[in-house]
């Protein structure tokens, strides 16, 4: 199917006969008149709704039951019929020709279709072009029509001073004038004003002609810059095309470099796990041995805690043997003196001062000592296990005194070698590194 889209040239008249025939007439000064504008189909020749749906289902389907449904209402059609197996298969032979007959139909409409789908979208498109070149000579045609228009009016000013020229030859001819112009000077001087006007009315003409003639030379030319401009885009692309590959090999090789520096940090790291592993078994051993030795000395700390105690105890009862007097401040001190009120205290004869004795006992003093002791290796035992993995049910999870000051000492140590350090080399990476250190954790 060949479909002929195109109107013609543009901005040509249709009428070859009155192609040359652009005279303006000069006395009217409408130039509408002018402006031809071409008229473009707006539907498509082959709309869509004419096309069926579905042909070759449909007229199958009309097909069969035209073939079933008898003619008259009256004639009966048998409910059985005897025919041969030939004859049986020469019809379903046909049957199959006649379904591949309209299966090619309906490959045949679907690619109409698409053929028509296609011309239906170059229609729209030379439709759009034809729109814009349209509107693009309309605005030409406008221009050159007030050009038009300003060439008139300046026709008409000539005529009016041809007029004016006229009416002054005429007042000339009933009078003589001192000047001694002639009656044919004037008539010469209005020819060569209607010369000048001719002139210009040609020049119009020519000029419109050259526009006319310069207009498929336009398009030519605006061709040939777009197919410029078209393979000025394909080399760009080709050489995007090429930096993406460079970009993508780069990539490549730098993914490359990183997997064998994932693969050296990972075997670093499974290097420094076992080193890790190592020093935390050997310190595991340790804090064990240690534990050990914690747990046999706070037992020996008790049993002295204990015999303490009971030294105590007899030293309590001996002192409550003896009973002495408030000059000589001497007094007697109760096993249960903690649990006396004031009013019993002064009652028995005890005061504030006797209290204080009490408390600087030498066998006070010893046993809190102990008590001081045995809560410190407690806390000791209760901080290693907490690290270790061993749960007790009265952690106090605090790190010892001794653990702290162990770990001060050569801090503080590397701290004043580097004070010695700055005081000889001030410019010193290894000392700005320690300082560093030092600000970020002062312990």
């Amino acid at each position: 199917m060949n479909i002929d889209i195109s109107t013609g040239p543009i901005n040509t008249p249709k009428d070859p006969q009155n192609s040359s025939n652009l005279e303006i007439p000069i006395s009217n000064p409408d130039t509408t008149s002018f402006i031809k504008e071409e008229t473009f189909p707006n539907k498509f020749p082959f709309p869509l709704e004419d096309l069926p749906e579905d042909t070759h289902i449909s007229y199958f389907n009309q097909r069969v039951s035209s073939l079933l449904s008898p003619r008259d209402k009256n004639i009966v059609i048998a409910p059985s019929f005897n025919f041969s197996a030939e004859q049986e298969n020469i019809w379903e032979n046909e049957i199959e020709n006649l379904n591949d007959k309209l299966n090619e139909s309906a490959q045949t409409i679907l690619s109409l279709r698409s053929e028509y789908s296609k011309l239906q979208s170059l229609y729209e498109e030379s439709k759009s072009e034809y729109e814009n070149d349209a509107k693009s000579n309309k605005i030409m045609i406008e221009n050159l029509c007030k050009e038009c228009q300003e060439q008139k009016n300046k026709i008409q000013d000539l005529r009016m001073k041809i007029q004016k020229l006229t009416a002054e030859n005429e007042k000339l001819q009933f009078e003589n004038t001192e000047n001694g112009i002639t009656l044919s000077e004037k008539e010469q001087i209005i020819q060569d004003f209607e010369n000048e006007i001719s002139k210009l009315s040609y020049t119009h003409r020519s000029e419109i002609d050259s526009l006319n003639s310069k207009i498929p030379l336009l398009d030519d030319e605006y061709k040939i810059k777009l197919k410029a401009c078209e393979e000025e885009n394909q080399a760009k692309l080709k050489e995007y095309e090429a930096k993406i590959k460079e970009l993508t090999s780069d990539f490549s090789k730098l993914s490359e470099t990183h997997r064998t520096e994932i693969d050296s940090l990972n075997r670093n790291m499974l290097l420094i796990e076992e080193e890790h592993k190592e020093k935390l078994k050997t310190v595991e051993e340790g804090a064990k041995i240690k534990i050990k030795e914690l747990e046999e000395t706070i037992k020996v700390l008790k049993i002295e805690n204990e015999e303490l105690k009971k030294q105590q105890l007899t030293s309590q009862n001996l002192n409550s043997s003896f009973s002495s007097s408030k000059d000589n401040f001497t007094f007697s001190f109760h096993s249960n003196y903690t649990d006396l009120s004031e009013a019993t205290r002064e009652s028995k004869g005890y005061s504030a001062l006797s209290e204080r004795e009490y408390e600087f006992t030498p066998i006070r003093l010893e046993k809190d000592a102990l008590e001081e002791r045995v809560r410190s290796l407690e806390i000791q035992l209760n901080w290693y296990r907490a690290k270790f993995g061993y749960k007790s049910k009265e952690a106090i999870i605090q790190k010892p005194e001794h653990l702290i000051l162990d770990e001060y000492k050569p801090k503080r140590k590397q701290l004043e070698t580097v004070k010695e350090e700055l005081k000889t080399n001030p410019k010193n990476k290894k000392i700005d590194e320690i300082v560093s250190m030092f600000r970020k954790n002062p312990k």
